[in-house]
């Protein structure tokens, strides 16, 4: 009967140590990663900046504006320039991030992405809102293309 009892004591302690180090640790682990990323601003974890295809309209838009106001410095890129620098100016005065402005066409083809290239040289770039109905076709051309090389 003490051997039963000697040995309902041992499985209990090796199977609590298991719960521990298996399930608890990890658990605990996995929760307290998650609690700092939360903790972090989208700066903090990407970045300083976002590019924006598509940036004037829509969903490009509602993107720039939203990256603002979370504290993202913006690269706004849009077919228009005079609804760039009206949105610029709109996203300026309701949360004062720096904006920069790329007026580009990307229907005119992978010619577009040498101007883009060197606007976006200086900068490191954790963000990109993809909104423009040409860029992914032409993104995939440019970086299959020589003009990487």
């Amino acid at each position: 009967m003490v051997l039963l009892v000697l040995l309902a004591i041992v499985g209990a302690y090796a199977t609590a140590l298991w719960t521990l180090e298996n399930l608890i640790v990890p658990g605990v682990g996995i929760l307290w990663r998650s609690i700092r990323l939360r903790k972090k601003s989208l700066r903090q974890r990407y970045g300083k900046w976002a590019v924006i295809t598509g940036a004037t309209d829509g969903i490009g838009k509602g993107y720039a504006q939203q990256l603002a106001a979370k504290g993202m410095d913006l690269v706004l890129i849009s077919r228009s320039k005079e609804k760039l620098v009206k949105v610029c100016q709109e996203i300026k005065a309701a949360t004062g991030v720096e904006i920069k402005l790329i007026a580009v066409d990307f229907s005119h083809g992978v010619t577009v992405f040498d101007n883009i290239r060197a606007e976006l040289e200086s900068i490191d770039v954790g963000i990109l809102g993809e909104n423009d109905r040409f860029f992914s076709r032409l993104a995939s051309e440019f970086t299959s293309s020589t003009c990487l090389q």
